[in-house]
């Protein structure tokens, strides 16, 4: 990791390619394909490595919490929280768009469409939704069953839907 992070910090600290004539533009070329991969790389280790991590707190957490130590459950749940990717982060700033096309439920093959404008269809039940950045999570709601509210989210690099009764299942995205 130490080698990976120097060879950051070198091509930060390079000139720039406009000021090079073009026969560099190959090496540098390759440069900048190196520095990509070894980013790359980095990212997924550090991604298995923060699940890992979380897994563990989680189990911690549970232990702390049986033991009616509130107080360091918080805290764990707190840094599981700033460990944990908002969508924002996964998705960039457009994080609507990821939701937008045909979803199929995983249990039942029930079909979601969700529109760009923000409406949708479930079943024969038309669909509102929105993305609230404080849940991380696309509020569903049913403008026919005002009591009815789902969540889609992500978790785990998968997209979920959670019900208010209880219970969430897996979508795909369909064509």
């Amino acid at each position: 990791m130490i080698k990976i992070l120097t060879i950051l910090a070198i091509s930060t600290v390079g000139f720039a390619a406009d000021q090079l004539p073009p026969s560099t533009s190959n090496a540098v070329k390759v440069f900048d394909n190196e520095i990509a991969k070894a980013k790359v790389e980095y990212d997924k280790r550090e991604d298995a490595a923060k699940k890992v991590l979380i897994t563990a707190l989680k189990k911690i957490q549970d232990t702390e919490t049986k033991a009616g130590n509130l107080e360091n459950a918080l805290a764990i749940k707190k840094r599981i929280e700033e460990l944990t990717p908002k969508a924002s982060e996964l998705m960039g700033e457009n994080t609507d768009k990821i939701i937008i096309g045909k979803w199929k439920k995983v249990d039942n093959n029930e079909i979601i469409i969700i529109n760009q404008d923000g409406t949708g269809k479930r079943n024969n039940d038309n669909i509102n939704w929105s993305f609230n950045e404080n849940s991380n999570a696309y509020i569903i709601s049913y403008p026919d069953h005002p009591d009815w509210t789902d969540n889609i989210e992500l978790k785990n690099n998968e997209v979920v839907m959670s019900f208010k009764s209880g219970g969430s299942v897996k979508l795909i995205k369909t064509k």
